[in-house]
């Protein structure tokens, strides 16, 4: 008894893993997604380059004491602007 495959059933397969290969290495852009320079300080935004230090401003932190930027120094920390208008 000889048994005939169908021809499609061939192909299966090989489409399955070119799909998972093309999906996989979609996301693998060259191109980032940052803005250019000029973007951004149309935007107005302003780098800040490495080597230049951010001022040293005073805030009240969230149990009323007064802290400057420089008590963080050496660790990461996240500014959060905004207003209550």
């Amino acid at each position: 008894m000889k048994v005939v495959m169908n021809e499609k059933t061939n192909y299966i397969p090989a489409l399955i893993l070119l799909i998972t290969v093309s999906v996989l290495f979609s996301g693998c852009s060259v191109k980032s997604n940052i803005p250019e320079n000029s973007q951004l300080t149309a935007l107005g935004f302003r780098l800040i380059h490495d080597g230049k230090e951010f001022p040293d401003i005073t805030f009240t932190d969230i149990n009323g004491d007064i802290k400057k930027l420089s008590d963080y120094r050496g660790n990461v920390l996240l500014l959060n602007f905004w207003a209550t208008w």
